[in-house]
């Protein structure tokens, strides 16, 4: 069976929160069960061989609510914290935090089988909404921190 693609023109932006059923661990590259936001950190377009056609891969950063991780575990300087005052702009319903270490990071194809809109949000699609410049920095400045460059290679 080979893949189905969203139209490269159509990828999300670098900074873009989009719904993603992230890949659970331990089992490869399968979707996961549910919806998550994942924050993109790189956009490439590739040739998908069997067939020469050129789709848009996603590098992205899992998130989850701020609730999930104990503060014992988050690095304040290494993870983007979306606070109360940004969820609504950017499409979330509850304080999220992007954890932008390597173990959270996946490189998925722009398509249908990992991308789509989230159920429980009325009116949502697949991008949520984008960082703004502030937000941005801050990512940079979690790159920095942890002695990362931006974008991963």
């Amino acid at each position: 069976m080979g893949w189905t693609f969203y139209d490269q023109k159509t990828a999300p932006e670098v900074f873009s929160i989009v719904w993603c059923k992230w890949p659970n661990r331990g089992a490869k590259l399968e979707p996961g069960d549910k919806v998550r936001p994942t924050l993109v950190l790189d956009v490439r377009n590739q040739i998908y061989t069997p067939t020469r056609e050129t789709y848009a891969d996603v590098t992205l950063a899992y998130g989850t609510g701020a609730e999930n991780i104990p503060e014992a575990e988050r690095d304040p300087k290494g993870d983007l914290l979306i606070g109360a005052q940004s969820i609504l702009s950017l499409g979330l319903n509850k304080e999220t935090i992007f954890q932008l270490d390597l173990g959270n990071r996946k490189r998925l194809p722009w398509g249908p089988k990992y991308f789509v809109p989230n159920e429980y949000l009325r009116k949502q699609h697949i991008i949520a909404g984008k960082l703004s410049d502030d937000q941005q920095r801050a990512v940079l400045g979690c790159y920095a921190h942890r002695g990362l460059a931006f974008p991963l290679p």
